[in-house]
């Protein structure tokens, strides 16, 4: 709750009528999973959250195998969104799976949970890629292992932060500006960028007040499944369809990284591209196809939204070595949030 209550007081103090409407989550909490081999080496690790808990006593077998053992896979942390790894978990056999994750730097790369309200597969470790060689001589020989992860949920709830900047006509259909405001670990390359873009659009459209509402969205529970956007778009399905929707996403300025952009129509792909060359940044690719590995422009899509989405990649994608100073590119953020500003402040003062 202290990060959307630092967003709020961020937001407060340019305008707007700042609030949250929070949703319930059962929160998982997994204690000190472990996978432990011969000679009491202990393997730490993390829960992959959408897939079961073991028993508090954990699930033996030998490692590697496939069938009633404990199968060691190999896999980058956007995997989560794949077929071929969904297909991999719902195959019968393995009492339990361990996931060495592959970044685009060694650690602990961490996998999303689209299914985090309906886990399903084994029991699952994520584990550094540090521990490679490890586990392929411990496969090699043979070895048996435990696997430990024994979770807890816990009814709770989180909160989407909503800023309404209302517009100078009533009636019309609105401009909706959304991140994801939570990740895993700090997430500064990550998630840094895009807020910084969505203060700086509600900054302009404080100095020029737009001609349409214009409703600010951070969502929590993006990693989970997109807890927080789904519970938004539920509530607001009348407000949703007809609107216009800019998707700021991951990695807005992440050091070393690219850009892209994309929109549903050619005068929204016009607009966004002509405001980042007005800002000084260097041409970004233009696509009709919307960057959407998890889903994400889908569902806006679905509910009935013209979109345009900014996002782009990060070396440092889901790993713990994502923090401020060395995982931003400053000088890059500064300049695509003045592009989102603009591009906010024309379509603000749109009326279709």
């Amino acid at each position: 709750m202290a990060a959307a209550d630092w967003l709020m007081r961020e937001a407060g103090a340019i305008g707007g009528r700042v609030g949250f409407e929070a949703f319930d989550v059962s929160r998982l909490d997994a204690r000190d999973p472990y996978l432990a081999l011969e000679g009491g080496v202990r393997i730490l690790g993390e829960a992959l959250y959408d897939a079961p808990g073991t028993p508090e006593g954990g699930v033996s077998g030998r490692l590697g195998t496939r069938t009633g053992g404990i199968r060691v896979v190999e896999r980058p942390p956007d995997a989560a969104y794949s077929p071929g790894f969904v297909a991999l978990r719902q195959r019968p056999g393995p009492a339990g799976l361990v996931v060495v994750t592959t970044g685009g730097a060694p650690g602990l790369a961490l996998l999303d949970a689209p299914a985090f309200r309906a886990p399903f597969g084994p029991p699952t470790l994520q584990v550094t890629s540090f521990e490679h060689a490890r586990l392929t001589a411990a496969m090699a020989r043979g070895a048996m292992a435990k696997l430990v992860v024994a979770t807890r949920r816990t009814a709770t709830n989180a909160r989407n932060v909503v800023v309404r900047v209302a517009g100078r006509v009533p009636g019309l259909a609105p401009l909706v500006v959304a991140t994801p405001r939570s990740a895993w670990w700090h997430a500064t390359g990550e998630r840094g960028g895009g807020l910084v873009c969505w203060l700086e659009a509600l900054r302009a459209l404080a100095e020029a007040p737009p001609t349409r509402e214009v409703l600010f969205l951070a969502t929590s529970g993006d990693e989970l499944g997109h807890l927080g956007l789904s519970d938004f778009l539920a509530r607001h399905r009348g407000i949703v369809a007809g609107a216009t929707w800019v998707q700021l996403g991951a990695n807005i300025g992440a050091a070393g990284g690219t850009v892209a952009l994309a929109a549903t129509t050619p005068p929204l792909r016009h607009l966004a591209a002509a405001a980042v060359a007005r800002a000084g940044h260097p041409a970004v690719p233009l696509g009709t196809a919307l960057p959407d590995s998890d889903g994400t422009i889908r569902a806006i899509q679905r509910a009935g939204a013209a979109c345009v989405a900014l996002g782009g990649t990060n070396r440092l994608f889901h790993l713990p070595q994502d923090r401020w100073p060395h995982a931003v590119d400053l000088d890059r953020v500064v300049r695509l949030a003045a592009a989102v500003a603009e591009i906010v402040a024309r379509l603000g003062r749109q009326a279709t």
